[in-house]
């Protein structure tokens, strides 16, 4: 949680390409074990009154309902399509997260 890397982004690719399996198994399966973590997270920051909740029903009031959507959406394509996608927004994370460490502190 520290990093801002959940673990369905961490373990997706393992199950997609380590274990071969298919899309919409592995990301569920990681969107699971995400859960998990996250929870024991959200018990933590709770503690110690870090949450901005204002913020959260903000995000979450457009990221249930593109959940959903995007469930509905995936049924209707090829999984080597949804595989590409997923690819592609994980490469963009990938050079966010490097450039961010590279350039940090820099002015």
């Amino acid at each position: 949680m520290s990093t801002g890397i959940g673990g369905a982004v961490f373990f997706s690719p393992i199950f997609l390409l380590g274990l071969k399996l298919e899309p919409t198994v592995a990301i569920g399966t990681a969107l699971l074990t995400e859960l998990f973590g996250f929870t024991s997270g959200l018990f933590a920051y709770m503690k110690a009154k870090l949450i901005d909740f204002k913020l959260g029903i903000e995000i979450l009031m457009l990221s249930v309902p593109g959940a959903f959507i995007g469930v509905h959406l995936s049924a209707k394509f090829p999984a080597s399509i949804l595989k590409a996608i997923f690819s592609v927004g994980i490469i963009f994370i990938g050079i966010q997260i490097f450039t961010s460490l590279m350039f940090r502190g820099k002015s």
